[in-house]
């Protein structure tokens, strides 16, 4: 993910270039930016459908209220991935560490220390706030044919609107051409993983009176999983992931 080094080429001011020369790079200059224009945004990054379906207020419908918690789970339709996504809205009390809590959500080579489900989490690649990272998930008890993992690239924003720890970290899935090596070495250590058909997510961490933790998601596992009961696992396995990690900052 590290950029190139660039050398500048020489060129002449535009005030020193002839008529002709301006006439020929001006169409030169659009096609080029017509050409930019057509590249998918998505190679490489988040999936900005699904991120605007995900960051929208509107059409979020209560789900599950935990009151002994303090945490409110939503859920709504995703037109874009023709699916539901979960959000859940954690009130986090003055004992949690703020700073702790995002810690432990941002680093990820720790997460599979974080509950029991996880058997890897390894960021392979990073560019600034942006990285590339997997997942494997443990096979579950008796279904080792259920075994999940995901390659994701995740991109982290801190102080957002230069509000101090008002910090977010959204995924998508990396599109099936990409990071192949990554993949297959994944397949070589767990042969009877399945990846993800699909996975989007974001964690928000608003500091407040009270502060909140938000972790909205979008999945598909994929495989011969029904829809709904991919739909109850995700409604279910969401709440229990933001109490694992709050119990972790603690």
């Amino acid at each position: 993910m590290r950029a190139a080094a660039s050398t500048p080429l020489p060129c002449r001011s535009r005030a020193g270039a002839s008529p002709l020369l301006r006439a020929v790079r001006a169409p030169l200059l659009a096609a080029a930016l017509a050409l930019l224009s057509a590249v998918p945004a998505r190679a490489g990054g988040l999936d900005p459908a699904v991120h605007r379906e995900l960051a929208a207020p509107s059409g979020w419908a209560l789900h599950q209220r935990l009151e002994e918690q303090r945490l409110v789970v939503y859920a709504r339709a995703m037109p874009s991935v023709g699916t539901t996504a979960y959000k859940g809205v954690l009130e986090l009390g003055p004992e949690v560490d703020l700073a702790r809590l995002w810690a432990a959500i941002n680093r990820i080579d720790g997460h599979f220390a974080v509950g029991q489900s996880l058997a890897e989490s390894k960021v392979y690649a990073r560019q600034g706030r942006s990285s590339q990272l997997y997942q494997v998930m443990r096979p579950p008890p008796l279904l080792p044919s259920s075994q999940r993992y995901w390659v994701l690239h995740a991109v982290e924003e801190r102080d957002l609107a230069g509000v101090a720890g008002h910090h977010r970290r959204c995924w998508s899935i990396l599109p099936p051409g990409e990071a192949a090596e990554v993949r297959a070495a994944i397949q070589q250590r767990h042969p009877d993983a399945m990846e993800v058909a699909m996975s989007h997510g974001c964690w928000e961490l608003r500091p407040g009176s009270p502060a909140t933790l938000t972790y909205t998601a979008v999945s598909d596992p994929g495989g011969s999983v029904p829809a709904s009961v991919a739909r109850a696992l995700s409604a279910r396995t969401l709440p229990d992931n933001m109490l694992s990690f709050v119990r972790a900052a603690r």
